[in-house]
């Protein structure tokens, strides 16, 4: 709920509170609490990598990525955010996650058989707007995907050549945005990874 519903349950004086949402917001809830002394759960924002290794199963790993990243169009807490592929397996990667996010079938769930529906928060659309837009002005590519569909759908969008210039790989996205980045040994992967404000989860193959 809004604000003013948080807010009333706090001040009802309730025992626990599990607080699932943005971060900013989250700091806000923690400081209710704890000027109540009501224990409380923040489960915030991610911006969870997955770690694609020089040995990992390219097909395992591909439909991990679609699911892990275009599930409730990406507006999990611990969706697949960014994508670090060796070098040795990010091109066959790559190639068979764009052929699977090609396939998935876009539509209204209420109505239809699909498998992408809607983006629930309008604004969320401008955050991820803009995150495809600056990561292509820094050099990445829109390998599939990067429009929207009606008022509040987006097409599922795949990502090349993005890194660290980009906001997509180290800022939450909360859309279903992909992004890829080429890397050369695990010591070089783990350093990017934890590179972020965000550390809910991580996914390695």
């Amino acid at each position: 709920g809004f604000g003013a519903t948080g807010a009333a349950l706090i001040d009802a004086g309730i025992d626990l509170c599990v607080f699932t949402g943005s971060v900013e917001t989250g700091k806000r809830v923690a400081a209710a609490c704890g000027a109540r002394l009501i224990e409380c759960v923040m489960e915030l924002g991610g911006n969870a990598p997955l770690i694609a290794c020089a040995d990992c199963d390219v097909e395992r790993t591909a439909r991990s990525i679609v699911y892990g990243g275009f599930s409730n169009c990406g507006q999990v807490c611990i969706s697949v955010e960014r994508v670090y592929a060796h070098r040795d397996v990010y091109e066959p990667l790559l190639e068979r996650v764009v052929e699977l996010t090609k396939a998935l079938r876009p539509g209204d769930p209420t109505r239809d058989f699909c498998d992408i529906g809607y983006i629930t928060y309008a604004p969320q659309l401008d955050v991820v707007m803009a995150h495809i837009e600056d990561a292509t002005s820094n050099g990445a590519q829109v390998l599939c995907g990067g429009k929207r569909r009606g008022d509040m759908a987006f097409e599922p969008t795949v990502i090349a050549g993005a890194d660290h210039s980009c906001r997509v790989m180290t800022e939450e996205t909360f859309g279903p945005v992909v992004p890829f980045m080429r890397v050369s040994s695990e010591e070089e992967v783990i350093q990017l990874a934890n590179d972020s404000q965000l550390g809910l989860t991580a996914y390695v193959f």
